[in-house]
């Protein structure tokens, strides 16, 4: 979507998608490198002007949403190692609160677990959700398509999530400016 290639030049779908924005909206993006835990803070913080590609839910009211979805990614379900479905122990499955509705989830994984084996385990913190599935401490991981786990292998997607350029409430004017550039 929008990473850095050794050189130092920025590259995907979601670089290219900004460029031309930039063009149409009259304006220039600086590009930092965030860790991912710590994005929505550096934005509401005013560490940065916006964020591309977010996953948080659409109504939550800290954050102003771009008006069009900037892509599409699936989020997955992942399981560790030795794991499968069938296992006769309910399943441990962990997914980023910050991000993922909770209920949502719950619902897309009856598909995959239809006797309801398994176990949602919220994690705040993605590196502690990393070192759980890299740990054994989880059997699987609710995760999005640009973000796989090496510990985990996908075994099927549950939805799709729409990304969107997420604003600080006081940027209105750059929200609607860059709304008005996507509509051109």
């Amino acid at each position: 979507f929008l990473t850095k290639d050794p050189s130092g030049h920025y590259r995907g779908t979601g670089y290219e998608y900004l460029e031309q924005l930039s063009i149409y909206a009259g304006c220039h993006f600086e590009y930092i490198d965030l860790s991912r835990k710590n994005t929505p803070k550096e934005l509401l913080d005013g560490h940065v002007d916006l964020l591309v590609g977010s996953t948080i839910q659409r109504d939550d009211p800290q954050f102003l949403f771009s008006e069009h979805s900037v892509g599409r990614t699936p989020l997955q379900i992942s399981l560790a190692s030795g794991v499968n479905e069938e296992s006769d122990h309910p399943l441990a499955i962990g997914y980023f609160s910050d991000v993922y509705d909770r209920d949502a989830i719950d619902h897309e994984l009856a598909r995959f677990f239809p006797a309801g084996r398994y176990t949602l385990r919220p994690y705040a913190d993605l590196d502690a959700l990393d070192h759980d599935i890299t740990a054994g401490l989880l059997d699987g991981v609710a995760n999005d398509g640009l973000h796989p786990h090496s510990d985990a292998t996908p075994i099927g997607n549950l939805r799709m999530m729409s990304h969107y350029i997420l604003f600080r409430p006081d940027e209105t004017d750059l929200k609607h400016r860059l709304d008005d550039a996507s509509n051109d």
